[in-house]
């Protein structure tokens, strides 16, 4: 993220670092401290982690801090946000689907807006693949996949249980798709040895017209 400090006469401006060892700058919200003590946050070690920035609201690219900095977002919020915040379309068709239907399983039922994207996902997909299955997130859409190919070579009869992936790939941060990454420093290296059996290749590399890619 890139940071912009309000002018001088603003509220919120100070002289010190971004990051001070405690969560006392001018401007704090009184919400902040009393959650700060309940939350538990991703990809931190709680005990040594800079405290986290008071987020106001979100305009555009634009993080609007508590304390009236503005931050662009340069990651989208873990690329979620690749529209920016509060896109008109968007906050206009989330109103309308909210008054209409906010959320239903798909335990027996179905809805139209899931049977139009899935509709016009298809339309994308390459060869006789034509079936959308919807996930909330990344990590569950792999873990998903995986599922879905153990359970095909069940049903085809060949009981298949190792995984080929890419060398420094990213594949979730769920227990399963963590454990197909080469376990590093962090949240990857505890659970090396915890995972079945696998497999681990180069990823492919897009090499020019002369050189074909041999395989």
């Amino acid at each position: 993220m890139v940071g912009h400090p309000p002018p001088k006469d603003q509220p919120g401006f100070s002289d010190q670092p971004d990051w001070p060892g405690q969560p006392d700058w001018p401007g704090q919200p009184d919400w902040y401290e009393a959650g700060l003590q309940h939350l538990w946050f991703p990809y931190s070690q709680m005990k040594t982690a800079q405290p986290p920035l008071a987020i106001a609201s979100t305009h555009g690219e634009r993080l609007q801090l508590a304390d009236g900095r503005s931050l662009i977002d340069g990651i989208a919020s873990w690329w979620t946000a690749a529209h920016g915040y509060n896109h008109p379309h968007i906050l206009a068709a989330i109103q309308k689907q909210l008054q209409a239907m906010p959320h239903v399983m798909f335990g027996g039922l179905m809805h139209e807006p899931a049977a139009r994207l899935a509709a016009r996902l298809a339309q994308h997909l390459p060869g006789d693949l034509d079936r959308v299955f919807f996930a909330e997130s990344g990590s569950v859409s792999v873990e998903v996949a995986m599922k879905i190919a153990l359970q095909y070579g069940i049903n085809q009869g060949r009981r298949r249980h190792r995984f080929l992936f890419f060398r420094h790939g990213y594949h979730g941060d769920t227990l399963g798709t963590m454990r197909y990454v080469i376990p590093m420093k962090g949240c990857t290296a505890i659970l090396k040895g915890c995972s079945p059996n696998k497999l681990w290749g180069n990823c492919p590399m897009i090499r020019p017209a002369s050189r074909p890619l041999m395989i």
